[in-house]
């Protein structure tokens, strides 16, 4: 039996300068200083034929350029292959924006992304000198902090699943890494806030370094892209007075409920016998969404869609906007989430006008962009023993979720969201076809055709299939 070798590092990422934040479209100013510290961490598992390296961060999404050019330096100074490497963020909404779809980027997102592509780099490479003889112990449990945001928790249909591997000196059994994983926004922390901060993920991740002190714990999200922590009322997705405050408490709640149950787990579960990895990876090419409309058809959607905005906000709102200058729009949601909470608006008012918003980005985006190329989406699957994954780029709903555990037939078939790139909200085709899509967030903002997702999980079934798994 080969041996396990494992090695595991950590380096610091938070933006010691102002800087946008990203996830809430409500703040247009820099942040203002930082309230807990930002981590890129890295895990190295090799079973003697297979090696896979996982770099988790603190951070919002991670563009495609930063993970290209991450894979490219890593796999040129190591033996390591694209396919065995995956990145992801955990999707704080308090960290750094690293772009935006009206903004162009400022001179300290260009500065804090090239010092993230480096730390990136540094700590990849770092956890595979770092390697040495280990044993693994996995688990699964269950968490009760969940809600649907999309059904608004009426049914309440979550995956309250939390995987998590401890990575263990094999002669003390002390914990050398701790890489868990359960699916919900980290949204803890509303848009009020203007302090970094790596949100409930990262106090989680301190609370198991805390109980577990020779551990360090890397987080990576789930299927969370219509899941929302208990401490948020679960109004419609859009809803500025769902998203409110800066209370860093409901941060420290969730912290602690998914750290107890990670902790709780791995203390009840027994050491593996034995490892075995696997990793493919592909990329798999999607129309972008709308891609069928012509210029002519884009504008007139754009139109009409200005139109109710300006029933809200005034016609002098959009004076000098045109395709090529977008800047005077850089606060449209902020404004149009002030007038909602200034005259407390009803939900058919408020669904009205930030629909149409949406609506307006998507159609403008496609008006500047008339003849839209096929995507190529990066799909990648991992398997650490008796569990497999699907990497993909972007929020995925947990429909998909289901769908990639029915297809795999599997209780450890799981998401690693917000991977190796970032396309946006992922939706599964059954969630074009719910009542009233067309005014739901993650529906609309949809970067991609509705099929997307099957066309990306039928590539994740042919690469497991490839490494001899039935799928």
């Amino acid at each position: 039996m080969a041996e396990i070798m494992a090695g595991t590092a950590r380096v610091d990422i938070t933006p010691p300068y102002p800087i946008l934040q990203g996830g809430f479209g409500q703040r247009t100013t820099d942040s203002l200083g930082t309230h807990d510290p930002l981590f890129a961490k890295a895990l190295y598992l090799s079973d003697g034929a297979e090696k896979l390296l996982f770099i988790t961060t603190d951070l919002l999404a991670i563009p495609g350029a930063v993970t290209r050019e991450v894979l490219a330096e890593v796999t040129r100074q190591v033996p390591l292959e694209d396919r065995q490497i995956c990145l992801c963020a955990s999707h704080t909404h308090s960290g750094p924006a690293l772009r935006g779809w009206h903004l162009a980027e400022s001179e300290n997102t260009q500065r804090y992304t090239r010092a993230l592509t480096a730390g990136l780099i540094q700590v990849g490479l770092q956890a595979v000198r770092n390697a040495s003889p280990s044993r693994l112990r996995p688990a699964v449990g269950k968490v009760d902090f969940l809600v649907n945001r999309r059904t608004r928790g009426n049914p309440n249909i979550v995956d309250d699943r939390v995987y998590a591997l401890s990575v263990e000196e094999p002669t003390t059994g002390t914990s050398k890494a701790v890489l868990f994983g359960c699916g919900c926004h980290p949204v803890c922390v509303g848009y009020e806030n203007y302090l970094i901060s790596a949100d409930y993920p990262g106090y989680a991740q301190r609370y198991i370094e805390q109980q577990m002190p020779t551990a360090n714990a890397l987080f990576f999200n789930m299927a969370q892209g219509n899941m929302i922590p208990i401490t948020r009322k679960p109004t419609n997705s859009m809803d500025p007075r769902g998203y409110d405050g800066a209370d860093f408490g409901a941060a420290d709640k969730i912290g602690s409920l998914l750290s107890a149950e990670v902790v709780n787990i791995l203390q009840q579960a027994p050491p593996a016998d034995s490892l075995k990895l696997l990793s493919g990876r592909s990329t798999c090419q999607v129309q972008q969404n709308h891609y069928e409309l012509d210029p002519v058809e884009a504008l007139q959607q754009v139109a009409e869609r200005q139109k109710i905005i300006a029933e809200y906000l005034g016609e002098e709102y959009f004076a000098g906007v045109t395709p090529e200058n977008l800047s005077p729009l850089k606060g449209l949601w902020a404004d149009a989430c002030r007038k909602v909470i200034a005259e407390d608006m009803d939900e058919e008012n408020l669904t009205r006008l930030l629909s149409s918003i949406c609506h307006y980005q998507v159609y403008m985006t496609r008006a500047i962009n008339p003849a839209p190329a096929p995507l190529d989406m990066p799909v990648q699957v991992l398997g650490i023993n008796d569990a497999f994954f699907v990497a993909l780029p972007g929020e995925v709903l947990i429909e998909v979720g289901a769908e990639w555990k029915r297809r795999t037939g599997s209780d450890q078939a799981f998401i690693v969201a917000l991977a190796n790139d970032s396309f946006g909200y992922l939706p599964h085709a059954s969630n074009f076809q719910e009542p009233g899509w067309q005014d739901k967030y993650e529906t609309i903002r949809n970067a991609l055709e509705p099929i997307a997702m099957d066309v990306a999980l039928d590539e994740a079934c042919r690469l497991l299939a490839a490494a001899g798994v039935p799928c």
